[in-house]
């Protein structure tokens, strides 16, 4: 597929780790509700590549505030940690395909420690124990990877992603809706 505007990571041919790296700073720092929100277009699944691919996170080792990825299941899963070490990870409903673009969010409830999985605009899973605060840590705001673990970088392998959206509110199932 042709690129249009989208930031494209690692196209097919190359092995170089791309990825889109913000230092910290106030505007980044989410600690209560909070929405994810991106476009991707698969390449490869992360059940053909056996890594997890990262749409966009907030973390390094023991410092871990968000983190939305796509797990070697092919489901969207959402990492959140109140306390920068221990975090608790949900996953939605319907595995990704590849070969088209997929409207991915997630809405936090910190009141009600809670996430709500939306797939092109419809809900698609529940985190239904989730930390009722996230950690203000320290860490960048990495698109297309998580690097610094202790593990292996998880980076995005054959992907274009588009309009990545991280607010400081729980976005309503008609605003997610309308994004798509």
């Amino acid at each position: 597929m042709a690129n249009t505007n989208s930031i494209s990571f690692n196209p097919a041919g190359t092995a170089s780790a791309q990825f889109v790296h913000a230092a910290d700073s106030a505007s980044l720092s989410v600690t209560g509700d909070a929405t994810l929100e991106c476009w991707a277009y698969l390449g490869t699944l992360s059940s053909v590549s056996g890594a997890n691919q990262t749409f966009f996170a907030k973390e390094t080792a023991n410092n871990i505030t968000f983190r939305l990825f796509q797990s070697t299941d092919d489901h969207v899963y959402l990492r959140l940690s109140s306390d920068g070490a221990a975090a608790t990870t949900g996953t939605n409903e319907t595995a990704l395909g590849t070969g088209i673009w997929t409207h991915i969010a997630v809405a936090y409830y910190a009141t009600g420690g809670s996430a709500l999985f939306y797939l092109n605009g419809a809900v698609n899973g529940t985190l239904a124990v989730a930390p009722n605060s996230l950690f203000d840590g320290t860490a960048p705001l990495q698109i297309g990877a998580v690097s610094g673990l202790v593990a292996p970088a998880q980076y995005a392998d054959r992907m274009l992603m588009d309009e990545v959206r991280l607010w400081s509110v729980t976005r309503t199932a008609g605003q997610i809706l309308a994004n798509y």
